[in-house]
């Protein structure tokens, strides 16, 4: 199974409560390239945990289209997802011997929105997308040691890979970005507006939002349940209450999560981000803490 979220966007909290599934193993963002650091910036070839994604040139957001044929690809994320690559940043989730005797393996993607309904096509599986506010998710990514290297600065070209079609298509857009949050909105905005334009026959796919997990936990986990036809273990309610291994701080209760972008961001930051995302014509999120895109 796929669980697909953004960085900073409750990746970790909600593969956290797929593990409570008996003899599952978590494969932690395989596709990981490096720290973003601007438009123009192409990862080196000692960037990223699979050194052979590297070879392979892989952009820090990887599109592939629905139609294309990319034998190497496929067979890098096959042996990849059956949990054949050994790399302890993939692994360093789960107990030791997890690995060994898993039956359930997890992919974690923070950055297989571009390529998503191409993985759909090439591997009989099931996934779940998570969306997040981007104020939300800009706001944790900010305040985060691995988001420190984006320049002050970061518009610029966008370098030569394979498949940038889709990113040259808003080239206006990339030039224009003069801060790190108006650069992370584009990121989150690329990628959202490409995985909720799929048609849906394309992918055996869950959407979930964050904010419904926080303000809806139960019902939740029973769509979770039903598309996966699991039953997840009653363990997993001791997880709405618990902080995630990928925070320092305590648990906060519901209604202070989902406001406390309002109190890290400036109303410049806020007013940039959400400038960005409305060029990208997302219309998932608004000024409005939950999203106003019809939920299932």
């Amino acid at each position: 199974m796929i669980l697909a979220c953004h960085p900073r966007g409750g990746s970790t909290w909600l593969s956290e409560i797929m593990l409570h599934l008996q003899n599952s193993v978590l494969i932690d963002e395989p596709l990981w390239r490096g720290h973003y650091q601007s438009v123009n910036y192409m990862p080196t070839a000692k960037e990223g945990k699979l050194k052979s994604l590297s070879k392979l040139g892989f952009y820090f957001d990887q599109p592939i289209p629905c139609e294309a044929k990319w034998d190497e690809a496929r067979e890098i994320l096959e042996k990849t997802m059956k949990g054949e690559y050994w790399h302890y940043d993939l692994y360093n989730k789960n107990n030791i011997l997890s690995r060994k005797k898993a039956d359930i393996y997890i992919t974690k993607f923070c950055y297989a929105h571009l390529m998503l309904p191409w993985i759909h096509q090439q591997f009989n599986l099931k996934s779940i997308v998570m969306h997040r506010h981007p104020c939300a998710v800009i706001a944790s990514q900010l305040q985060h040691a691995a988001f420190q290297k984006i320049v002050k600065n970061p518009a610029g070209a966008l370098p030569h890979f394979r498949y940038n079609d889709l990113y040259e298509r808003y080239q206006p857009i990339w030039k224009k970005l003069d801060n790190p949050e108006s650069f992370l909105a584009a990121i989150w905005a690329i990628k959202t507006k490409y995985i909720t334009e799929q048609p849906p026959p394309q992918m055996d796919c869950l959407t979930l939002y964050y904010e419904d997990l926080i303000v809806d936990f139960a019902n939740q986990i029973e769509k979770i349940n039903l598309h996966f036809q699991i039953k997840l273990p009653e363990s997993i309610y001791q997880q709405k209450e618990k902080p995630n291994t990928s925070t320092q701080t305590q648990a906060l209760n519901g209604e202070q999560q989902l406001v406390k972008w309002k109190s890290i961001l400036s109303n410049r930051q806020i007013n940039s981000i959400m400038w960005v995302v409305d060029a990208f014509d997302v219309p998932i999120y608004g000024p409005e803490l939950m999203p106003n895109y019809p939920r299932s």
